[in-house]
């Protein structure tokens, strides 16, 4: 499990170092307020370790912590 977790790790790393590297063309949102920013960078981030994370374990489903 913890090199299934260090994959993931390093490939969101990489994922968000590229999308650092064009932030400028990307879009930037707020979550609950102006302070709380996320990119298109971030929303990729989190699903790709979710659908990761699906993938291993297919009970796993993170709708339940959206609201």
């Amino acid at each position: 499990m913890i090199e299934f977790m260090k994959s993931i790790a390093k490939q969101a790393g990489a994922i968000a170092l590229a999308g650092q590297l064009e932030l400028q063309k990307k879009r930037i949102h707020t979550k609950g307020n102006a302070r709380d920013l996320v990119t298109d960078t971030d929303r990729a981030v989190e699903e790709f370790i979710c659908s990761r994370i699906r993938e291993r374990n297919r009970r796993y489903d993170n709708r339940r912590y959206h609201t």
